[in-house]
C-alpha cells in the first residue's frame, strides 16, 4: 500500500494527460462477430474453438452476457477455475446493475465451488530472499497468494521461481482431480556463479599487451556545446522515465480502486480471489512507477547541472561522460558523472 501511495504522490507532483483508448464502432461490431461466430461453435458442440471467440469479444466490447457465455464455455471445456472466476466477476457487475442475471451468476459459480482444484506454493520464510520472483505459466504471482490454497485450471503448469545473483527454478506439475488442493514448495535457490554484475560502470575497453585497458576519453576543444547538447538529452530521458513514472502511477490507482469495488475486499482486507489480483496489479504497477519516476527525477537534475554549468566563450575539453547503472532487489538507478 505504500507503494502505491508513493506513486499517487508521484502523479500529484508532475500533471500530464495521458489519453484513452476509446471503444471504436469497428472494435463493436468486430466484438458482434466474434460473439456471433463462438455461439455458433457452441451450438455444433465445439467448446474449444467457441471459448477464443468469446474472449476476443469480450476483450474488444466487454458485456456481461460476453462474460457470462465465456464462463459456461470455460466450464465446458474443464477449465473450473476461469468458468468460476468469471462467474464471479459478472455477479459483481450485475449485482452493480441491478441486473436479474445476479442470481444465475452466483449459482453458478456456487455450484463450481466444490470442483475447484486448488495449488499452494510454498515459500518458507527463509527462503524469502530479496528480489524473488514466484510465477505461474510465466504470470507473477503475487507475495499475497503466496503459501495459501488458490483455484487453478486443472492440466499441465510451471511453477518457476528466479531472483538476482540466483539460479532459476521451474517445476512442471500436473492438476488433474477436480476438488483436490496441490502443495509445491519453492526450493532455496542456488547462488549463480555466471550472473553478470549490474552495478558496474559501462566503460569501454580496448585489448593491450598489458590487458584489458579503459579507452581514454577523446581530447578535443570545444566551447561548452557538446555539454549543453549532452545536458539537453539527459534531461529529456529524465522527462520521458517521469511520463513512465506516471502512467503507472495512475495504472496502481485504477487497480486499487477496482479492489475496493464490488465488494472484492472489505474494509478488513479480505479479499476475493478477483480483489488479490487487483492489488497484486496495482503492486507491481506502483513499484514501477517509483523507480521509474525516481530515475527520471535524477535524469532532469544530471541533465540541468550539465547544461548550466556548461563553459561559456572559452576553449575547453569535451566532458567525459560516465554512466553507472545499479540495480538492488528494491531499488535501481542511473548514477552519472562528467568531467572536464
Amino acid at each position: 500500500m505504500k507503494r502505491i501511495a508513493s506513486s499517487l504522490l508521484a502523479v500529484s507532483l508532475l500533471s500530464v494527460s495521458i489519453p484513452g483508448n476509446a471503444d471504436t464502432q469497428g472494435d463493436k461490431a468486430a466484438a458482434q462477430a466474434a460473439f456471433d461466430l463462438g455461439r455458433k461453435l457452441v451450438l455444433a458442440g465445439n467448446f474449444n474453438d467457441a471459448c477464443p471467440k468469446f474472449e476476443e469479444s469480450e476483450k474488444l466490447d466487454p458485456g456481461l452476457g460476453t462474460m457470462l457465455f465465456l464462463a459456461d464455455c470455460y466450464e465446458k471445456t474443464g477449465k473450473t477455475a476461469s468458468a468460476w472466476g468469471q462467474f464471479r466477476e459478472a455477479e459483481a457487475i450485475a449485482l452493480k446493475q441491478s441486473d436479474a442475471r445476479e442470481k444465475v451468476a452466483h449459482d453458478r459459480a456456487s455450484a463450481l465451488e466444490p470442483r475447484l482444484s486448488k495449488i499452494i506454493v510454498r515459500v518458507d520464510a527463509a527462503k524469502k530472499i530479496d528480489g524473488l520472483h514466484v510465477t505461474r505459466d510465466a504470470v507473477e504471482i503475487g507475495r499475497g497468494l503466496w503459501n495459501v490454497p488458490f483455484p487453478i485450471d486443472p492440466g499441465p503448469h510451471d511453477i518457476g521461481a528466479s531472483a538476482p545473483g540466483r539460479k532459476s527454478w521451474t517445476e512442471h506439475v500436473q492438476i488433474t482431480t477436480n476438488g483436490s488442493t496441490f502443495t509445491i514448495v519453492v526450493p532455496t535457490l542456488l547462488d549463480d556463479p555466471d550472473a553478470v554484475p549490474t552495478a558496474n560502470p559501462l566503460v569501454l575497453t580496448s585489448k593491450t599487451k598489458g590487458g584489458d585497458q579503459p579507452l581514454p576519453p577523446e581530447k578535443k576543444q570545444n566551447d561548452g556545446s557538446t555539454q549543453r547538447v549532452l545536458g539537453v538529452a539527459v534531461a529529456g530521458a529524465g522527462v520521458v522515465s517521469a511520463v513512465v513514472g506516471i502512467f503507472f502511477g495512475l495504472h496502481a490507482s485504477a487497480r486499487l480502486d477496482e479492489s475496493n469495488s464490488d465488494g472484492r475486499c472489505g474494509t478488513n482486507n479480505h479479499c476475493t480471489q478477483i480483489g488479490v489480483d487487483d492489488r497484486s496489479d496495482a503492486n507491481t504497477a506502483a513499484t514501477v512507477s517509483d523507480v521509474t519516476f525516481i530515475a527520471g527525477g535524477a535524469l532532469i537534475a544530471g541533465g540541468a547541472a550539465l547544461f548550466f554549468t556548461a563553459p561559456h566563450g572559452r576553449k575547453s575539453s569535451a566532458p567525459a561522460a560516465r554512466f553507472s547503472p545499479s540495480v538492488g532487489p528494491k531499488s535501481a538507478g542511473l548514477s552519472f558523472g562528467a568531467s572536464w
